[in-house]
C-alpha cells in the first residue's frame, strides 16, 4: 500500500527583550528579537501600537534593532505575530513588550550675583544653578563643589576664570550650563611719596600718594589734587 508522510510544523514563537531607561543623545540601546525554532521566521511588531513593521530572524538566533535616543519619551516595542519564512508559514499571534524610556536632559541654568561679572579681587560672588537635583560647580574646568546645593560662593576668583555647572536630574541625566567668564580687577595699592611734611605754622601737613595700578585717591581731610597720571597730593590735613 502507498504511504504518505505528513510533517506538522509547530506554531512559531518568538520573544522580545531590551527594556531599559537611557538619557537623550546617549548610546542607542538595542531591542532583541529571539527565534527559538530551527527554521527562520519573520516577526511582526509595532511601536506604541502604531504601524506594524517586520524583522527577519534566522533559525536559533537573535536579531537586534537599535532605538534612537534623539527624542525623549516612552517607546513600547510590542510583538504582534510570527510566521515561518517558508510555507507553510503557520502565522501565529504572539505577545511580549520591551520598553525603552528615553529621559530628557535637565534644563541647566547658571546665574551670578554680580550682574556684569566685573568686580574687584576678593569680592564675594554667589553662583546659582538650576534645573536638577545635583550640581557640580567647576572653575576653570575643575570641580570645586559637587552635591545637592544649588549655590556656590567664592571670594577667590582670578581674572578671566570661567565658572560653569554640570547639572544632574533625578533620573541621572546630565547637562552643562552656559559658562560665565569673570573679569576680576586687582585692588589698587599706593605708595606714600613724598613723605608727610608739616606746614610752616605746624597747623597742617601734606603728603604725596602714588597709586599702584589704577585708581582714584579720596580723603576725608584736606584737599586732594591729581598732579598727573597716578600721582596725587593731599594738602591741608589738620595736624
Amino acid at each position: 500500500p502507498a504511504t504518505t508522510s505528513v510533517m506538522v510544523r509547530p506554531s512559531p514563537t518568538a520573544t522580545i527583550n531590551g527594556t531599559t531607561a537611557v538619557c537623550m543623545n546617549s548610546t542607542t540601546p538595542n531591542i532583541t528579537f529571539t527565534n527559538p525554532q530551527t527554521l527562520p521566521i519573520t516577526i511582526t511588531y509595532n511601536i506604541n501600537a502604531g504601524a506594524q513593521s517586520t524583522i527577519n530572524v534566522d533559525a536559533n538566533t537573535s536579531a537586534t534593532l537599535s532605538v534612537s535616543t534623539t527624542a525623549a519619551g516612552t517607546f513600547n516595542y510590542n510583538l504582534v505575530s510570527v510566521a515561518y519564512q517558508t510555507g507553510p508559514t503557520c502565522q501565529n499571534a504572539v505577545s511580549g513588550t520591551a520598553t525603552v524610556t528615553v529621559n530628557p536632559l535637565p534644563a541647566a541654568t547658571l546665574t551670578s550675583s554680580d550682574a556684569d561679572n566685573v568686580f574687584c579681587s576678593g569680592t564675594s560672588i554667589t553662583f546659582t544653578a538650576g534645573g536638577g537635583t545635583d550640581y557640580n560647580f567647576l572653575v576653570g574646568g575643575v570641580t570645586v563643589q559637587d552635591g545637592p546645593s544649588a549655590t556656590y560662593t567664592t571670594t577667590s576668583l582670578t581674572n578671566g576664570q570661567i565658572v560653569s555647572a554640570i547639572v544632574t536630574s533625578s533620573n541621572g541625566c546630565l547637562a552643562s550650563s552656559t559658562q560665565i567668564q569673570n573679569i576680576v580687577n586687582p585692588l589698587p595699592g599706593f605708595i606714600i611719596n613724598p613723605s608727610p611734611a608739616c606746614s610752616t605754622d605746624l597747623t597742617s601737613y601734606s603728603f604725596g600718594v602714588t597709586v599702584v595700578g589704577s585708581g582714584t585717591v579720596t580723603s576725608t581731610y584736606g584737599t586732594v589734587i591729581n598732579t598727573g597720571g597716578n600721582n596725587w597730593t593731599i594738602t591741608g590735613i589738620p595736624s
